[in-house]
């Protein structure tokens, strides 16, 4: 197996800084790869690569593309103001552990093309997009990652995208901190989602997705909303002390199932229903809002219906 160490990899205008393919395995430490046209880093054919510790800065477009059923082990690196997402995952399946992914003009991490890939104990930071963007049904397992201060959504999952996404903590994105849309299923559990500049969790557009065991807190405007058809579960979750909003929002056609949840000290009502959402809510325990404990409310002709 190929070493290559302390190298300075740049200005490369070819398919990209480094390639790998054809079921290669180099291992890659403490290079700065930077400024590389197409990608900093190409990854694919069943190639299974170990980058250890890289500096990964500055492409013109991705800083590493996992593409046509690549691999790879990625170990604290830094992926870092690429002129795109810092990572692509198309059709891959790689595994990226202790990396820094910050500041790329897009976003952190896009999985996508039926993707999966193995992300564990990341910072994916200040990205100009979203922190994780998963379509298409894209179906990564997060674990124990640090998503945070991204300047739109800090995970966005939508186009039937899929994945586990556990134990993470999920903190002040300027959108929605976890969003589902567009008939995409995940499951999202054991995670703290808190400070988002505009809601916990928002599910809209025929999104499913099944909500577990999650502290959603801190939040500006709602812990979690519902709406357009979407139908989410949310189960033994703490939603509590939101700020200036709800704790959960059902409205525009919402269905939410809401079932054993701990639901408090929100400011303005724990559960509001607006509009033409019809929630299902069952043995959960709703107390101590500033405002309203259950808020049924109209907005023109359309009141709220469900059943509590």
């Amino acid at each position: 197996r190929s070493t290559f160490l302390k190298n300075i990899i740049r200005d490369n205008t070819g398919r990209a800084g480094v390639v790998c393919v054809d079921a290669a395995e180099p291992n890659f430490q403490e290079n700065n790869i930077t400024t590389n046209e197409t990608a900093n880093v190409l990854v694919e054919t069943m190639a299974n690569p170990h980058f250890t510790k890289n500096k990964i800065i500055s492409g013109p477009t991705y800083g590493i593309l996992i593409d046509n059923k690549g691999i790879g082990t990625f170990g604290e690196n830094e992926v870092v103001q690429n002129g795109d997402s810092g990572v692509m995952v198309r059709g891959g399946d790689p595994s990226f552990t202790s990396n820094t992914i910050y500041r790329n003009a897009n976003c952190g991490v896009e999985v996508t093309a039926l993707g999966m890939g193995k992300f564990k104990e990341n910072s994916v930071l200040e990205n100009f997009s979203s922190g994780f963007f998963v379509y298409n049904g894209g179906n990564p397992d997060l674990d124990k990652n640090r998503v945070a201060n991204n300047k739109s959504y800090g995970v966005f999952v939508t186009e039937k995208g899929l994945g586990h996404y556990h134990h993470n903590h999920i903190h002040g994105n300027l959108d929605v901190n976890f969003a589902v849309a567009s008939e995409s299923t995940p499951l999202v559990e054991h995670n703290f989602i808190y400070d988002g500049a505009k809601a916990g969790i928002g599910c809209f557009d025929s999104s499913i997705g099944r909500f577990f065991r999650n502290n959603v807190y801190g939040n500006t405007f709602a812990g979690a909303y519902v709406t357009e058809n979407a139908i989410p579960v949310f189960e033994e979750n703490e939603i509590h002390h939101q700020i200036d909003g709800y704790g959960i929002w059902v409205y525009g056609a919402g269905v939410p199932r809401i079932i054993n949840n701990q639901i408090h000290s929100n400011s303005v009502a724990n559960v509001a229903v607006s509009e033409t959402g019809t929630p299902h809510i069952e043995g959960n325990h709703i107390f101590t809002s500033e405002g309203y404990g259950v808020w049924y409310y109209s907005e023109g002709n359309q009141g709220g219906k469900g059943l509590l």
